[in-house]
């Protein structure tokens, strides 16, 4: 699992497309009652691109489209993963990620979107930066807790090294996360529109688990 940062480069075009996606199976009985088992606690995301112009000029002046093609083919494709940073969706500020009982020193990153009447929390397996960790009111240095990040064992756990939170409490992070991703197919499609400037009208990627 790579966690090869994707690139950032002029030319991107309006509409940044995001879906969500969840699996679900449907059974339904020879009465016709339907039964709905969904297969996934939180769901993937798939992210669609567009680059209005990479430029690629002989000189050293403009080396994007040559960024975007060797990114692309030093992934192989869709063989291996990479970290994307939602510019609209990449932190977390003073948000709680569990609840102490004075024996458990690990703790999962997580998400809270949404209201306090329909709000949803998820796993964040990809933190760039944690900056603030804060157990019931005092704050702990880096050196207090261990962060894994993407491509560990276990991807986004905080373990706090010398103590173990109390009973009931909370145990608040701030930090930054990208997404864990891979291309959605194993081409990728440019047209030189004129010349040295090319775009990019499907570049799409879906988030892993």
């Amino acid at each position: 699992m790579s966690t090869a940062a994707f690139p950032t480069l002029p030319g991107l075009a309006w509409p940044v497309q995001r879906s969500l996606l969840w699996q679900t199976r449907t059974q339904q009985s020879v009465s016709g009652k339907r039964l709905n088992l969904a297969d996934w606690s939180y769901p993937k995301r798939r992210f669609g691109l567009t680059y209005n112009f990479l430029r690629g000029s002989t000189g050293p002046s403009f080396t994007e489209w040559q960024t975007m093609e060797g990114f692309f083919n030093s992934r192989y494709g869709s063989w291996d993963s990479f970290l994307y940073t939602d510019p609209r969706d990449y932190s977390v500020d003073s948000s709680t990620i569990g609840t102490g009982d004075s024996t458990d020193t690990n703790f999962q990153l997580s998400r809270v979107l949404g209201s306090t009447v329909a709000s949803f929390s998820e796993p964040v397996t990809a933190p760039l930066a944690v900056s603030a960790m804060v157990v019931a009111g005092t704050s702990y240095t880096s050196t207090q807790f261990v962060t894994q990040y993407w491509g560990s064992t276990a991807p986004g756990m905080i373990t706090f090294s010398t103590f173990a939170p109390s009973t009931g409490q909370a145990i608040v992070a701030t930090f930054t996360y990208a997404w864990p991703v891979s291309f959605d197919s194993d081409t990728m499609d440019f047209s030189e529109f004129v010349r040295a400037i090319w775009d990019l009208k499907g570049c799409s990627f879906t988030t892993l688990k």
